[in-house]
């Protein structure tokens, strides 16, 4: 997943690979320590994203599908965020 953050909008793109390659356009916001993006598969699937950033830059949270919220997963960043000044 590539995100660019513009203010506190983000927008970006993410890919996968499941037996063929799938890709989606991503968008959603930072607010203060709070993580929100939807991504839009191709063909037709959402996913949300919600998450937090910690102390350190480390974003963590679930992910789970738009039809089906039962079916959710865990998450989280292995490096820090860095904003563009880093």
């Amino acid at each position: 997943m590539g995100l660019l953050r513009h203010g506190q909008g983000i927008t970006g793109e993410a890919y996968y690979y499941e037996r063929r390659l799938y890709w989606g356009d991503a968008k959603g916001y930072i607010d203060g320590d709070d993580f929100y993006v939807t991504i839009d598969w191709q063909p037709s699937r959402r996913e949300i994203y919600e998450g937090h950033i910690d102390a350190q830059g480390h974003l963590s949270g679930t992910t789970y599908d738009e039809v089906d919220r039962d079916h959710r997963a865990t998450w989280y960043t292995k490096e820090r965020l860095r904003c563009a000044y880093d």
